[in-house]
């Protein structure tokens, strides 16, 4: 039983402020050496920023908000990477 490996970085992409909700910000990246068919889906972490949202199955991350430095400076989030068999990272 062998967890994904998160394979794209630990940093998030830069944006400019109020430059508009719906960016994607990281896309999450994942190899699974398990022989398990079905793929690797993705989620956040709990404690991960309320304001972003990620797809499950391309690992896009996306801000559901407009950044505004005086209101939030940085955000924070860990993506976990889940196999069909539940091995997570």
């Amino acid at each position: 039983e062998v967890a994904p490996t998160i394979t794209s970085g630990t940093t998030a992409t830069a944006i400019n402020e109020n430059s508009g909700a719906g960016q994607v910000i990281y896309t999450a990246t994942a190899t699974d050496t398990a022989d398990i068919s079905g793929g690797v889906t993705f989620s956040l972490q709990p404690g991960s920023d309320a304001g972003l949202t990620i797809d499950p199955i391309t690992g896009a991350v996306t801000l559901t908000g407009n950044p505004d430095f005086e209101s939030k400076a940085s955000y924070s989030f860990t993506v976990v990477a889940t196999d069909a068999a539940g091995n997570h990272s």
